[in-house]
């Protein structure tokens, strides 16, 4: 009968504490009602009043450096050497020579779409993201500027310079005529 009042004892304090935890920042405890059957919190309890903006619990700013991978810059300029047996990437940049290594996971963007290392050839003009290790985690081959081609004199609209001859012109036929097609080996002739 002893141990028996000792677990209801003991259930009755965990039940009490659960609902004092409840209460969000709340005093730890059962709060006395300020009127029969009603409940009230002190005004430190953390609820916000009626029209206050609800506070927002902000994480505070970590003072740590940001790892060694977390770091990405661009690098621009001329593809000067491709090394495939030491997967090393030089590019001529605008403040000097920049040497990258690649790996397996380097993207390269063509303007086909992607591509791979094989697509890197000296002399290309390039973009790429590398770490502060000077790993490339992406290459990106700028297309050439698009230049017009040049027009072969004779050809297109406009003069009849270089224009073909008419079909009944030179063909040693009267007009009027239609001409026939060569015969094929082994087709038969058309009649009379």
């Amino acid at each position: 009968m002893h141990m028996t009042a000792a677990v209801l004892c003991l259930g009755a304090l965990l039940a009490a504490s659960s609902a004092a935890a409840q209460i969000p920042g709340g005093p730890v405890g059962i709060l006395p009602p300020s009127s029969p059957g009603t409940t009230s919190l002190p005004p430190s309890a953390g609820v916000p009043k009626a029209g206050a903006p609800a506070a927002r619990a902000e994480p505070a700013p970590s003072k740590a450096p940001l790892p060694r991978g977390a770091v990405l810059e661009e690098v621009s300029g001329l593809v000067q050497e491709v090394d495939r047996k030491t997967f090393k990437l030089t590019i001529e940049s605008v403040s000097g020579p920049v040497t990258l290594s690649l790996d397996r996971n380097t993207m390269v963007y063509t303007s086909s779409g992607l591509g791979t290392v094989l697509d890197l050839a000296p002399g290309q003009q390039i973009r790429a993201g590398r770490n502060a290790d000077y790993l490339a985690y992406w290459v990106q081959l700028r297309a050439p500027a698009k230049t017009e081609p040049v027009p072969v004199p004779g050809q297109g609209t406009g003069s009849a310079a270089g224009a073909a001859a008419p079909a009944t012109e030179g063909s040693g036929k009267s007009p009027g005529t239609t001409a026939t097609p060569p015969a094929t080996p082994g087709a038969a002739a058309p009649g009379p």
